[in-house]
């Protein structure tokens, strides 16, 4: 959803789609605390840095108290450039719909 500004130049169209991923974000964000899900470290891994990842989309913060301990090199390299990707598309996005 924070990938409209590629796609469209419309302002409207892009706060859209923010605001769509910001609610979504939070409803994903508050469903989390109800899942039951395999606890292995690699699974862990993976729900911490999605649940990072929300925060980041839901309240403008990526600050954490859970380390990143990625358990494979794979895991590694796919969250560090799928953040690094999140946040530029983020600020982005919010640049436009401030107007800056």
């Amino acid at each position: 959803m924070l990938k409209q500004y590629c796609i469209s130049k419309d302002i409207e169209s892009i706060k859209e789609y923010y605001y769509s991923a910001v609610h979504f974000a939070k409803t994903c964000l508050t469903e989390s605390q109800f899942l039951k899900r395999e606890e292995t470290d690699l699974d862990n891994t993976w729900y911490n840095e999605n649940i990072k990842d929300l925060t980041l989309i839901a309240f403008g913060t990526d600050e954490s108290i859970i380390e990143f301990k990625p358990v494979t090199k794979r895991q590694e390299e796919t969250v560090s450039s799928g953040r690094k990707e999140l946040k530029h598309d983020y600020h982005e996005t919010l640049k436009i719909i401030k107007g800056k």
